[in-house]
């Protein structure tokens, strides 16, 4: 490989890592929005879209994950359920459960470990959610 070439390489190289950097301080800078944030994650989760039925499952439900699944906890007085129960009888995806618990709506559901299994935790809505 010649100088010129190389010098080519890098100055290529350069300028896409320096858009690369551009586009992650933006999104740095967007993580600040906490309200962006929320906004986003509940696209994410369903909170403010269509609910997301099971692989190969008929869409039978017009409410969104979110919705789906505090139906859950209050057909069932809110008691501490697992991750499991949620998704059985809601039919939805495990990560799309997860996403709504764990990551999206954070301040409507609480969580305490599982009493017998250690790396499992049990749920339920938060009191005035």
């Amino acid at each position: 490989m010649s100088v010129d070439t190389a010098k080519q390489y890098l100055d290529e190289k350069i300028v896409k890592l320096s858009a690369e950097i551009e586009q992650a301080k933006s999104l740095r800078a967007a993580l600040d929005d906490s309200q962006l944030v929320q906004h986003i994650s509940g696209l994410i989760a369903g909170k403010n879209g269509k609910a997301t039925p099971r692989k190969g499952a008929a869409p039978t439900d017009e409410r969104t994950n979110f919705q789906q699944i505090v139906s859950f906890f209050e057909a069932n007085e809110n008691v501490w359920s697992a991750t499991s129960d949620i998704i059985s009888s809601t039919g939805l995806e495990r990560g799309i459960v997860s996403n709504v618990l764990y990551v999206a709506n954070l301040k409507d559901f609480e969580s305490k470990d599982h009493p017998t299994m250690k790396r499992r935790k049990l749920w339920r809505l938060k009191a005035g959610a």
